[in-house]
């Protein structure tokens, strides 16, 4: 889950003949907050490159790295202009802002006229707002103070994890975004567990979710660490831990 889609799988995808896209977000992707090297990043643009197919690029979260610098867009490796590059301000801003850009390669044209007959004027007042806060040096302050914020809220729900659930319980280590998963024992029900927490006024997101069957990752969910850290957050992971440990108890002597 560090580094991203599996590029042999892809690659028996596309010899079917049956995928005429490829969609990803290459920088911290959702859910598991996976990240691709630069060196993988070139290998998949090449891939695509020989079986012809266009990607589109997600890379909305890509500003909210935690340490060092921000990793590059696989737009970056474009040799041969199929790269439909996507970015918003959603997640470092507002999503009330409904901001975007696109670069689309040797699609541009057909992107430009598509977006003219579905949606043929955009508003100037949130675009003019962003131009601005862009020019004058604010946008970047914020970023920085986001990625320290999001970096501190990330290692403390960590922390919640080792200290409220199961000893059995795996993690992700996001090196930027604002996503967390857990991967419970087999048998773990997270849907059960969304369902309890929900009772007690506690959201996660379980796993199925982000199953394409819509059957995978039942013992997985997700848990967003965007929210500010607080005493409401840390009862809401101490609750979530206890129902954990509960239903991993129960079935274990179910199985004695």
């Amino acid at each position: 889950p560090r580094d991203g889609i599996s590029l042999p799988h892809l690659e028996e995808a596309l010899q079917t003949g049956e995928v005429k896209v490829v969609l990803l977000v290459s920088n911290f992707s959702n859910p598991l907050g996976s990240c691709m090297d630069d060196a993988k990043k070139k290998r998949l643009v090449d891939l695509l490159n020989r079986y012809n197919r266009p990607l589109i690029e997600d890379d909305v979260y890509g500003e909210i790295y935690f340490a060092g610098h921000r990793p590059k867009a696989i737009k970056a490796f474009d040799s041969e202009n199929r790269v439909l590059y996507c970015a918003s301000v959603s997640k470092t801003l507002s999503p009330g802002l409904r901001v975007g850009w696109c670069a689309g390669g040797r699609y541009h044209p057909d992107i430009a006229r598509m977006k003219s007959i579905l949606n043929q004027n955009t508003a100037m007042a949130p675009q003019l707002t962003v131009a601005a806060f862009l020019a004058n040096g604010g946008y970047d302050r914020h970023l920085r103070h986001l990625r320290r914020a999001y970096c501190d809220q990330m290692l403390r729900m960590q922390q919640a994890v080792r200290a409220y659930f199961p000893a059995e319980t795996c993690m992700t280590r996001p090196t930027g975004g604002h996503v967390l998963w857990l991967e419970m024992p087999e048998g773990f029900d997270s849907i059960r567990l969304y369902q309890e927490a929900l009772g007690q006024g506690v959201a996660i997101a379980p796993g199925v979710m982000f199953s394409a069957s819509g059957q995978g990752y039942g013992n997985c969910f997700r848990l967003n660490t965007a929210v500010p850290w607080s005493d409401t957050v840390d009862a809401a992971m101490q609750t979530l831990g206890k129902l954990a440990k509960k239903q991993l108890a129960e079935n274990f002597l179910r199985e004695e």
